[in-house]
């Protein structure tokens, strides 16, 4: 029992891990999979390549307008304190 017990506090852990996370891409792939559920052939293909691209683009745009609203928060701080605030704001938005 102890051993049973001993193996799912090891695995608790694991599965929480970054590596088994869903990533902003296979969400994006997921939901086009789920859009073209009743497509077949090449109308599928061509709508999966234009809804991954297009979704990838949505994911990114949002982090350059967060990027560039702490580049602005930023403008009255110098040296080392504008590091150091911009270090602090894009974390946050990770």
């Amino acid at each position: 029992m102890k051993k049973l017990i001993a193996g799912f506090a090891l695995l608790i852990p694991m599965a929480s891990h970054p590596v088994f996370a869903t990533t902003a891409q296979e969400e994006v792939e997921d939901s086009c999979r789920h859009q073209a559920s009743g497509m077949s052939g090449d109308q599928r293909e061509e709508f999966l390549q234009d809804c991954v691209k297009n979704g990838a683009v949505q994911q990114r745009a949002p982090a350059r307008k967060r990027a560039a609203s702490c580049t602005e928060l930023a403008q009255d701080k110098r040296g080392d304190d504008r590091k150091a605030f911009l270090r602090k704001c894009r974390d946050r938005y990770r």
